[in-house]
């Protein structure tokens, strides 16, 4: 059993969906209890999403860039569950959006931000101190300001019961939502 109550760091790992093979055969919970400061694991309820993209080996605090833009307008920061929603919306913005997986929420790729116009973080938690707050506070204290910067995570209120798509919906937390939000920051008008 391993503790220690008075790390300087707390570590938050999100995967996307499903377990993968880590460099030594680890799980999740495997590289997490490796570490000598806690860890937090969050995993998606409901059905987790599968995809067939190729991994790179999982190193802490490192993101996993999905889709890299031809030309770079958008990009999205994605957290958990919420990365297949990101490819969804990615879809609708061919050659200018980079897709980012944040397996852990810290450090920001910073230096994909700055390329961008927009940048959009996505995550299935609260909006007020989340991943997507944090993410434009840290780009304002580094003098990295997007022309559009959307949040999409949910808001202060109280969340009723459905399947998770149904909420994503209801909670304007997907592509539906998300794509003319982007479209805007991108001065088109769709329909």
């Amino acid at each position: 059993f391993k503790l220690n109550l008075f790390a300087k760091e707390i570590r938050v790992f999100t995967p996307k969906g499903y377990m993968r093979t880590l460099p030594k055969g680890a799980t999740a919970l495997d590289f997490a209890y490796d570490f000598d400061s806690p860890v937090a694991v969050r995993y998606p309820r409901g059905a987790v999403y599968k995809n067939t993209l190729d991994h790179m080996a999982l190193e802490l605090g490192k993101a996993e860039v999905l889709l890299e833009a031809e030309t770079p307008r958008i990009v999205i920061f994605a957290v958990g569950d919420m990365v297949e929603k990101a490819l969804r919306t990615a879809e609708h913005f061919a050659g200018i959006v980079t897709v980012v997986n944040m397996r852990f929420v810290k450090p920001l790729v910073k230096e994909l931000a700055v390329k961008h116009d927009i940048v959009v973080t996505m995550e299935d938690s609260e909006k007020i101190g989340g991943f997507g707050q944090q993410a434009e506070a840290y780009l304002m204290e580094e003098g990295c300001i997007p022309k559009k910067f959307i949040n999409c995570s949910v808001d202060d209120c109280f969340v009723e019961h459905g399947s998770p798509e149904e909420l994503y919906a209801r909670y304007e937390m997907d592509e539906n939502w998300l794509a003319p939000q982007i479209n805007e920051g991108l001065g088109r008008t769709i329909g």
